[in-house]
């Protein structure tokens, strides 16, 4: 009888003992520690993000007054790009531990292979990971933080994809597409020239008292007013669809007649020059006319374009800037 309430006391301290082990004591594992803590809550707080690659690629996205974001110390950063990765570090979560057998294979890669992500809030660096592959069935993509002893597959809670594609190293990728900014209230002046159809030229500069005075080529007439500020309105933020600095045609392309030019000068007399011409397509693609110049036809849909002051190539979709194609005899008042 004693020798089995020895046993069953045993028994209760042991098992005693397991349940302390197991929720009494401190976690020490990876799985509830720092290591795993990859998300950032305070994204508002975020003003500098840095990543690179051991192959001498890098990207500094940092934080204005304003809350747009500067590129490289230098250009304006795409917001949309920009707020997706703030997206990112605020719902990261891990997926899964990486397979033991894969562990160290793995951690190798990432931190020879990846994209190192440093991470700033008010000055100071608080986080800094590494970012890899996809996983083979692309639902996740491996990830390790700094120092850490384990890496991670992480995903985004309820988004069926990888990460990777967020942390693009090309910096023309993080570029703004904004190629006109000029709200009405700043916009100084505009000038729009049509080089083979100079009847067709005019400018609008805005008078002391907040009206447009309109001048053209064409015969005199009245201007119409509430035409000259809607055309104004065109301006304010006009994107690009991306920006070509290796287009195999840019330099063909350039040589040849612009079908309209742009100048815009702002209230601080800043300037923006804007020169576009036809998006030429392959000689089999007659979708739309075709050009005397080079003989090639052109895509109806987009243009190419190209922005002096700061050297930039690139191509424009038709619809968005359509309404800037606006001629002298179009602001007749009727």
């Amino acid at each position: 009888m004693k020798k089995n309430i020895v046993y069953l006391a045993l028994v209760i301290a042991l098992g005693g003992a397991a349940l302390w082990f197991f929720y009494g004591k401190k976690p020490t594992n990876t799985l509830s520690g720092e290591e795993r803590n990859f998300t950032i809550d305070d994204t508002a707080s975020i003003d500098r993000i840095f990543f690179a690659k051991k192959t001498g690629a890098s990207i500094l996205l940092e934080r204005n007054a304003d809350g747009s974001w500067k590129l490289n110390g230098k250009e304006e950063a795409r917001i949309d790009a920009v707020d997706m990765l703030l997206e990112t570090f605020k719902r990261l979560a891990v997926k899964s531990p990486v397979p033991v057998n894969g562990m160290e294979t793995v951690k190798r890669n990432l931190v020879v292979d990846g994209v190192k992500v440093e991470i700033y809030q008010k000055g100071d660096k608080v986080k800094t990971m590494y970012l890899g592959t996809p996983t083979k069935d692309f639902r996740g993509t491996y990830m390790m933080l700094e120092d850490a002893q384990m890496a991670y597959i992480m995903h985004l809670p309820g988004w069926e994809g990888t990460v990777t594609p967020r942390f693009f190293i090309d910096p023309i990728e993080w570029k703004s597409r904004v190629i006109f900014r000029a709200a009405p209230r700043k916009l100084a002046e505009v000038s729009v020239q049509y080089p083979t159809h100079p009847e067709d030229n005019f400018a609008m500069k805005k008078l002391a008292n907040g009206s447009y005075q309109l001048s053209g080529n064409g015969s005199p007439m009245l201007a119409d007013t509430a035409l000259m500020n809607l055309y104004s309105s065109f301006f304010n933020g006009v994107h690009c669809e991306g920006f070509e600095p290796n287009n195999p045609n840019r330099d063909s392309v350039m040589k040849t007649t612009p079908i309209l030019q742009l100048t815009l000068i702002n209230e601080r007399k800043a300037k923006t020059s804007v020169k576009f011409w036809p998006f030429f397509i392959n000689m089999n693609n007659t979708v739309g006319p075709q050009n005397d110049e080079t003989g090639k036809y052109t895509d109806v849909e987009r243009v190419f374009f190209y922005r002096e002051e700061t050297k930039d190539f690139g191509v424009m979709q038709l619809f968005s800037i359509q309404g800037i194609f606006k001629r002298y005899r179009d602001f007749a008042k009727r």
